[in-house]
């Protein structure tokens, strides 16, 4: 599963966290990686009901502040066997970050123009990548020289 934080007042054709989100499942999907959760979420407690304890949960959080993302992490803590979340997030000691199995941490200027967010997610999209090309060298028989540990 993959969380982006989205914008509520905004449609989601126009919310560069759901496009970047979107764009980065597409590629997954393109290797026929799927699951029940094959979307970027906008309301998170319908959608933390779906996860289930062998899942890999990736939350996309520039601020890592998100209380329904919050909320939905401490849920998990509920569960028997919670789901591996992997957060990216700014640098900043933040309480997604602190939630998470594993932190990637990214710099970006947030930038608002016309009170629409256009901050680069380059960043992300890239680490995303670097995860997904990791996947196919160790399961997909392609090698990308990437050092296995």
């Amino acid at each position: 599963m993959i969380a982006a934080d989205v914008s509520r007042d905004m449609p989601a054709e126009r919310n560069t966290g759901y496009r970047v989100a979107r764009r980065i499942i597409a590629r997954f999907e393109a290797l026929g990686i799927t699951s029940d959760n094959r979307f970027p979420i906008r309301k998170t407690m319908g959608a933390s009901k779906q996860v289930k304890p062998n899942d890999l949960v990736f939350i996309l959080t520039y601020n890592g502040k998100n209380l329904e993302f919050v909320e939905m992490i401490k849920n998990w803590g509920n569960l028997e066997e919670k789901p591996f979340l992997i957060s990216i997030t700014e640098p900043d000691n933040n309480t997604i970050q602190n939630l998470s199995d594993i932190n990637l941490y990214i710099f970006s200027d947030s930038i608002k123009v016309n009170n629409t967010e256009i901050s680069s997610r380059v960043s992300t999209i890239s680490l995303m990548e670097l995860v997904l090309y990791q996947y196919i060298e160790d399961y997909g028989g392609r090698d990308f020289n990437f050092i296995k540990r």
